[in-house]
């Protein structure tokens, strides 16, 4: 009996230390194989291709239909950048940007 006891506790020994002698290697290989699960995992989820018709419905839901007419007005009155508006300054101001 104590034979027996005696090989599995070298043979423990022995296993014990081809852990401790390679556990930088184990650590890496375990670390490197979490971030590819990880890495994996995101762009699966960031590939889910969206229902195009949900998209629609929450979009028409999301136009507001009692949106300010002021404010429409407003934006309609603005210039474009490209556009060249006379400036009337009022007088005996100068305008010191140009």
């Amino acid at each position: 009996m104590t034979k027996n006891n005696s090989i599995d506790t070298n043979y423990t020994r022995s296993n014990l230390k081809a852990l401790l002698r390679y556990h930088y290697f184990f650590f890496i290989v375990i670390v490197l194989g979490g971030l590819i699960y990880c890495f994996v995992s995101i762009d699966g989820i960031l590939n889910i291709p969206t229902d195009g018709a949900f998209k629609n419905t929450e979009k028409t839901k999301m136009i507001d239909k009692d949106f300010d007419r002021k404010t429409i007005q407003k934006l309609d009155s603005l210039n474009f950048s490209d556009e060249n508006d006379t400036i009337t300054l009022p007088e005996g101001r100068i305008n010191p940007f140009l």
